[in-house]
């Protein structure tokens, strides 16, 4: 089956500090490691880890449960916003990320426009080669084999941008 991956990325910087996958660990307890890793990172730090949970398959029950540990573990459930409406209506209270053909596209040219512009450092060798097992059929539609980790390592970097960077843009889009 596919793996439970979670990906920690460090911002300012854009640097993938930690990342862990398997496909052993139920959803219940792989929500316990994700909320030990972001309780981990979140210690001494000025902000809250957020976790963003795909809400595909399994990652219903994982997000529910990261939502319930959010009160005894140091971290906050990633809140969607909708890209296409601008200012208070770009709100919305469900949590998680629902990867469908539109979002993916999204992630894709999110990561794409980073690497362009330099600021990215590139993820881990276990990151990069889960990685190369994407590739573009057509332009716009994408194909993955296993690239569970990569799926991880786009949704921390989505939520990075969505959540800081892209309100700092000028300090780090022009080094």
């Amino acid at each position: 089956g596919d793996d439970s991956a979670v990906v920690v990325m460090r911002y300012p910087g854009w640097v993938t500090v930690a990342h862990y996958a398997d496909n052993v660990t139920a959803p219940k307890q792989f929500s316990y490691v994700v909320g030990a890793i972001a309780d981990w990172y979140g210690r001494g730090s000025e902000s809250l880890p957020i976790v963003t949970v795909e809400l595909n398959n399994a990652g219903i029950l994982i997000n529910t449960e990261i939502e319930t540990m959010s009160m005894d573990y140091l971290l906050q459930p990633y809140v969607w916003e909708y890209w296409d409406k601008i200012g208070a209506s770009q709100q919305s209270t469900k949590t998680g990320w629902l990867t469908t053909m539109q979002t993916k596209a999204l992630m894709v040219g999110a990561a794409n426009s980073l690497l362009m512009a330099d600021v990215l450092v590139l993820p881990s060798a276990a990151v990069w080669a889960d990685m190369r097992t994407t590739y573009e059929v057509k332009p716009g539609v994408y194909r993955t084999k296993g690239a569970d980790l990569a799926m991880a390592w786009l949704l921390a970097l989505v939520c990075v941008y969505r959540k800081y960077a892209r309100f700092e843009w000028g300090q780090w889009a022009d080094p």
